[in-house]
């Protein structure tokens, strides 16, 4: 009996080492990524999807394709023993498609808060066998966060978001979305209050709002131009921003991802909001 118990507790050592140590990982999921190399395990990597932008040595893995239409049989091509997802990863037929082949599948919640970027981390570090660096970078960004916090604006700047998704107008940015969140933590007031999620605003709404600052992505200044972004968007001319030209743009995965480079991001963004604040009214 106590030979069989020592059996089965060997086996299940070795189950759990095995669940932690990750060797062929698929990462669907742009932050996701991120984290993985922030946490030193570039490495373990085999793919990755096309919203891993970030670092740029995450853009020359194999592909899997966009995060919400992955190719099962692109991610089992790799032969993978782990797939980190993003909880927004589809389509639910390919997800199941991988699933059924047993291949341990990780899903990683996505939280618009800084609570919630520590706990991706935590999740990831400890699924990859990473605790030791995972308490490490979050410790760091636990610090970060709270310089961010203690460092008001006295006067809080008016703000818009506007992101492309292709030819014709931005959409703006509504509430229960990663802008909003971003904006409100730096110390803006996000204008758009009618919707959550991202549409289309009318002029006559844009003009009604004034917005003090326009804040966009790069991806959008390089679809629209830089020098069209505010013309791309009618009304927009009329408001504070649009007559004093006050954009902040800054890199997609950075400001929207809620992973290792949100301290970074909010720092600049409360900068920028900070000077313009002096003179919003």
């Amino acid at each position: 009996m106590i030979r069989s118990k020592l059996f089965v507790s060997a086996i299940l050592s070795v189950v759990l080492a095995g669940s932690v140590n990750a060797e062929r990982i698929v990462s669907v999921g742009g932050p996701i990524t991120e984290v993985v190399y922030a946490l030193g395990a570039q490495d373990q990597l085999v793919a990755a999807d096309t919203s891993s932008v970030f670092p740029e040595a995450a853009t020359k893995l194999p592909q899997v394709g966009y995060q919400r239409n992955i190719s099962a049989e692109g991610v089992l091509s790799v032969k993978p023993d782990l797939v980190l997802l993003a909880a927004t990863a589809g389509p639910p037929p390919a997800i199941e498609q991988i699933k059924t082949t047993g291949v341990r599948m990780e899903i990683i919640p996505e939280q618009y808060t800084l609570e919630g970027v520590l706990e991706k981390i935590h999740r990831i570090g400890d699924v990859i066998g990473k605790k030791a660096e995972a308490d490490a970078l979050t410790a760091k960004l636990e610090k970060q966060f709270a310089a961010v916090k203690k460092d008001t604006i006295k006067i809080q700047p008016k703000i818009i978001f506007l992101m492309s998704r292709g030819p014709g107008t931005p959409v703006a940015a509504g509430k229960n979305t990663a802008a909003n969140s971003m904006i409100e933590l730096a110390g803006g007031v996000n204008v758009v209050t009618e919707f959550d999620g991202y549409k289309t605003v009318t002029p006559e709404a844009i003009v009604s709002m004034n917005p003090d600052i326009i804040v966009t992505t790069t991806r959008t200044r390089d679809a629209v131009g830089e020098s069209n972004l505010i013309k791309s968007v009618p009304g927009l001319e009329l408001t504070t921003a649009g007559r004093t030209n006050r954009v902040v743009c800054m890199e997609d995965l950075k400001l929207l991802g809620f992973g290792p480079r949100t301290g970074d991001a909010l720092q600049e963004l409360k900068k920028d909001f900070a000077s313009t604040a002096v003179t919003a009214k």
